[in-house]
C-alpha cells in the first residue's frame, strides 16, 4: 500500500469520525444548561471537535512519505527533465 492510498483511507475515516461526532444523538448529550469555564458545554464540544478534525486533517496532509518513496503534499513526479541526484 502506497502513501496515497493510506492518506485516502485516513481521510475517509476522518470524515466518518467528523460526521458521527456532530450527529444529533451526540449533540443531544452535550446540549445541557451547564457551563465549563463560562462557555456552554455544547459550544465547547463543537469547537473542540472542530479543532481536533482540523488538526487531524493537517497531520494527514503533511504526513511523511513511506520509506523509500517520495510523497507528501507538495511532491511532484520525477520526469525526464528532473534526473536522479
Amino acid at each position: 500500500m502506497n502513501n496515497f492510498d493510506l492518506n485516502r483511507e485516513r481521510a475517509v475515516a476522518l470524515f466518518l469520525f467528523a460526521v458521527l461526532a456532530i450527529s444529533p444523538p451526540l449533540l443531544a448529550i452535550f446540549s445541557q444548561e451547564g457551563r465549563l469555564f463560562g462557555i456552554p458545554i455544547l459550544y465547547l464540544y463543537l469547537f473542540s471537535v472542530w479543532a481536533l478534525v482540523v488538526l487531524m486533517i493537517a497531520l494527514n496532509a503533511f504526513s511523511p512519505p513511506a520509506e523509500g518513496k517520495r510523497g507528501g503534499l507538495f511532491s511532484r513526479r520525477r520526469g525526464a527533465e528532473d534526473p536522479e541526484p
